[in-house]
């Protein structure tokens, strides 16, 4: 059911992107339920990422289906560079990479910065990536403790701090929600699925989605071909900016 309903967030937020925004410059309330679509994705996959057998097939899957969507979403969304930003797909393979070198022990610790690094050139990122390793942490922890973690709940204060503090000095008249440093803020959003994620596993148990296991690897890619060919209709091109 949670995955089910970042896929619809995440449409939603293209198709405002993609088509809604050439139509007016006025305020959507759509790319406000569209800042949903990430926390959601990055508490799912980082959860996973625990508890797979198979982190590299995992791992494989992201980088292969980030590599085929990336042309389809550098045009349907227009971004100035091909390779600035590679797509939520890359975001989430270093995720994955960063909470499983985290559950390998110290020796491996050292990876992290580097991998955290490797996120200025993704969508969200280096806080992104940094997300996903975030709420690995308090996952594993609260499955294995039952407590949430004190340096979580420090990292979201400062977050969300740093959220307001951006949002107050860019003189952006928008709502904090609606601007570009919306993102910060959806990230420390993130801790309300950590909090709780027995309820969460039990409520997914009851409503869990039988698609199959590549449902969303190809979707990410279909969906943005098909916005940006509705574009390409109305508008004469894919891109949005």
């Amino acid at each position: 059911m949670l995955k089910l309903l970042a896929i619809l967030i995440m449409t939603v937020d293209h198709a405002d992107r993609i088509l809604l925004d050439r139509l007016s410059s006025d305020y959507h309330v759509l790319t406000v339920i569209g800042r949903f679509a990430f926390p959601i994705f990055a508490f799912m996959i980082a959860r996973n990422s625990l508890y797979t057998s198979n982190p590299r097939q995992y791992v494989k899957l992201l980088l292969i289906f980030g590599v085929v969507s990336q042309p389809i979403y550098w045009w349907a969304l227009g971004h100035e560079s091909f390779w600035d930003p590679l797509n939520v797909l890359f975001t989430l393979a270093l995720g994955v990479l960063c909470v499983r070198a985290w559950l390998a022990g110290p020796r491996y610790w050292l990876a992290l910065p580097v991998l955290i690094g490797l996120g200025w050139f993704v969508e969200y990122r280096m806080e992104g990536v940094a997300l996903m390793l975030m709420i690995g942490m308090t996952v594993h922890n609260i499955r294995h403790r039952g407590v949430l973690h004190p340096y979580v709940i420090t990292g979201a204060v400062v977050m969300a701090g740093l959220a307001y503090f951006l949002n107050f000095t860019s003189y952006n008249p928008q709502s904090v929600l609606y601007n570009e440093y919306a993102k910060w803020v959806m990230l420390a959003l993130a801790l309300c699925f950590m909090t709780l994620h027995p309820k969460m596993e039990a409520l997914e148990s009851r409503f869990r989605f039988t698609g199959g296991k590549l449902f969303f690897y190809a979707y990410y890619p279909g969906h943005l071909a098909v916005l940006g060919l509705l574009a390409l209709l109305l508008f004469g091109t894919a891109a949005a900016y």
